[in-house]
């Protein structure tokens, strides 16, 4: 049976941290290590994962000085032995099956390097709720199978993944040395699977209804920080106009259209950004001394429009 390794970067996460391992001792497929990766916490997670590590063997617990959560999943890499990675944040949830569906699949196909399933979410203390997004309960996640333009695509347009949908093939992150931009402290799971895909990562989705992802929702969360969220957007859309220069794979014509998408959802973010920082000289001049001169005072006169429906 393939062993898969599944990496559980923490921070001040004592509270979940129990569920989450209970979630992996449910799966069907026993074959698993856990990694927990202690990013520095304050409360009592390093005491829940000893507790945890003492009665599973398959739990092994590792304390790092506070360096965020690219440099826990890092070192969880680093130490992982399993023929397929899963990167699971310490307050989500899988359903049993999801391991055993997703090595299955895998073993079965040899060329794909990344299988996903679908993705839930629901409120701290009430699992048994579930809902699609945040936002809106619409489903979001959709069917991509392949590699090349077309998937690399739909994810410039936005990330198609939460961190726990897909299994990644081991071998696959050795050969093309990739890992996570410690630079990022946000939306740097979308950065890591554009170049896993910019590398010629073949994807394939699970079309199991009864297979997916859980993402607890409470005020913790990353996901809440809307607006260092939108700061790390505009960062990332920046990333990927050379992760596009830089493809060999692609044609002038593929490149050109990749940028065109990009640039034009990189102006929401943009906007608000400007919005928010409509008070300060200093951030607006940071802002368009990034920015295209055109690009700028479109978006710029677009948040002071913006700006003024709030005041009249």
């Amino acid at each position: 049976m393939d062993l898969i390794s599944v990496i559980i970067p923490v921070y001040n996460y004592g509270f979940c941290l129990k569920e989450t391992i209970c979630s992996l001792q449910g799966q069907t497929h026993t074959n698993w290590e856990a990694l927990i990766i202690d990013d520095g916490s304050s409360d009592d997670t390093h005491a829940v994962a000893k507790m945890l590590a003492e009665t599973d063997v398959r739990v092994k617990y590792c304390y790092q000085e506070n360096r965020g959560v690219s440099s826990a999943r890092n070192l969880g890499i680093e130490q992982a032995i399993g023929d397929y990675l899963l990167f699971l944040d310490g307050d989500d949830l899988i359903t049993p099956n999801k391991l055993a569906e997703q090595a299955a699949l895998m073993r079965t196909h040899e060329t794909v390097d990344i299988c996903y399933t679908d993705v839930y979410y629901f409120r701290n203390g009430n699992p048994d709720k579930l809902f699609f997004g945040r936002l809106g309960n619409r489903k979001w996640t959709i069917k991509l199978n392949g590699s090349g333009y077309e998937i690399i695509r739909e994810f410039i347009k936005k990330n198609r993944f939460t961190i726990h949908s897909p299994v990644i093939r081991t071998r696959f992150l050795k050969d093309s040395g990739l890992k996570f931009d410690e630079t990022l402290s946000y939306k740097e799971d979308w950065d890591f699977w554009l170049r896993c895909l910019f590398n010629g990562a073949n994807i394939h989705y699970v079309a199991n209804p009864a297979v997916y992802s859980l993402v607890r929702v409470h005020p913790a969360s990353v996901s809440h920080q809307s607006v260092k969220m939108d700061k790390a957007t505009i960062i990332i859309r920046e990333c990927i106009k050379h992760y596009v220069y830089s493809c060999n794979e692609l044609t002038n014509a593929q490149k050109d259209s990749l940028l065109k998408v990009n640039d034009v959802k990189k102006r929401g973010p943009l906007k608000k950004m400007i919005y928010y920082n409509l008070h300060s000289l200093a951030n607006l001049r940071e802002l368009y001394r990034a920015e295209p001169t055109t690009k700028f005072f479109i978006c710029f006169i677009k948040a002071l429009n913006e700006r003024r429906k709030d005041f009249f």
